[in-house]
């Protein structure tokens, strides 16, 4: 038929293939920057909570030892309001400290993005090292740091040095 006009059965076929993998790449691609986006929330609000715990602890290096450990965000219970008129002694303060920032100093919606979040604070040498480590919502791979908290494989970190 050298006189038939239209496409064959082939051209159709390649042309849809084509059309099909496009749209898997483009699919693919707009997971992989929604993936990207969580994550970087997520370390936004990691960074601001353990930012705000540093210069709290570095403006009150008296009650530096009662930070010590690890605070996991959802059994940390209220303590004194250490604000005002109200005198609190260092253990106190460091518990206040550290409720307030764990509560996300009124941000709780950003707050639930991170998972089970937990603050690891450790001495080493002359600083302190604060760790907020969190469940990640996006499944990503990532190269973990050497920490000095027990963490589980599937948890995501950011580190703060406190001066």
């Amino acid at each position: 038929m050298p006189n038939a006009s239209g496409f064959t059965l082939t051209e159709v076929l390649i042309s849809l293939l084509l059309l099909c993998l496009t749209g898997l790449g483009v699919l693919s691609a707009s997971l992989f920057a929604r993936q990207q986006v969580i994550m970087a929330t997520q370390q936004t609000i990691a960074l601001s909570l353990t930012t705000e715990l540093a210069s709290r602890m570095a403006s009150h290096d008296s009650s530096a030892g009662y930070y010590e450990g690890v605070h996991p965000l959802w059994t940390t219970a209220e303590s004194a309001a250490c604000t005002g008129g109200h005198s609190c002694d260092t253990e106190q303060l460091s518990q206040f400290h550290l409720y307030s920032t764990l509560s996300a100093s009124g941000h709780p919606q950003s707050l639930q993005l991170l998972q089970q979040p937990a603050l690891c604070i450790r001495q080493q040498a002359d600083q302190r090292l604060v760790q907020l480590s969190w469940r990640s919502q996006a499944k990503v791979q990532i190269q973990r740091p050497v920490s000095v908290c027990d963490l589980s494989p599937n948890r995501l970190q950011l580190s703060v040095v406190v001066p």
